[in-house]
């Protein structure tokens, strides 16, 4: 999703810097972001701060192009991150937008949001999403475009191995893709041309924990 996002965008009317990493210490996260944005940072994390936020400034008011942010696996930002963020975003008094920041991750990012402490950035969200899981049809659509794709066209689970991939994925797609995975590479070691339920559930078996 984040990738056709960023795809969406103009190159010339909008600076993308994503970053799909966000356990790094707040300083680093910080520099990464500096990097994103075609500078080199200093060492001192106010001289990074002010370093970076004339950059910005300067794409935004010079440039003409709008600073965009994405944070992937927000939900595992260090919780002081979010005042850097603020103070990435808040530029002159007369309420400039010099930066979008998209925060995408796990349902714990919207409990963070959440907490006490991180009221004051929460009440600047302008907009929040939520994808819902994958339906039965989706998922079925999914496998039949992905296995297209390979150059097979006839159908390669049975209803009932389809049945228990939903089940078992509970419409996360990321799981979908794991326990059809395995699925497939047991259905290769076997010799069997179709994937039974019996595939699906011995597959499971190397998906979980």
């Amino acid at each position: 999703v984040l990738r056709v996002f960023m795809d969406s965008l103009s190159r010339t009317a909008y600076t993308v810097c994503y970053l799909p990493h966000s356990t790094c210490s707040v300083l680093d996260l910080v520099r990464q972001i500096s990097r994103g944005f075609g500078l080199e940072p200093r060492y001192r994390r106010a001289d990074v701060l002010s370093q970076l936020k004339e950059r910005l400034e300067k794409l935004a008011v010079q440039q003409k192009t709008q600073p965009v942010l994405v944070l992937d696996d927000a939900h595992l930002l260090p919780g002081r991150f979010l005042d850097e963020l603020q103070i990435l975003s808040s530029f002159e008094v007369d309420g400039r937008d010099e930066l979008t920041v998209v925060l995408a991750g796990q349902p714990q990012l919207r409990a963070n949001l959440a907490l006490a402490v991180n009221e004051s950035f929460s009440q600047r969200v302008v907009l929040r999403l939520d994808l819902e899981p994958w339906t039965r049809e989706e998922i079925a659509g999914y496998l039949d475009y992905r296995l297209q794709r390979a150059g097979r066209t006839a159908k390669l689970f049975k209803q009932d191995a389809l049945n228990a991939l939903v089940k078992a994925a509970r419409g996360i797609p990321r799981l979908v893709d794991r326990v059809a995975e395995h699925a497939l590479i047991l259905a290769y070691e076997q010799g069997q041309k179709t994937v039974s339920v019996e595939l699906v559930t011995a597959a499971l078996e190397r998906v979980e924990p």
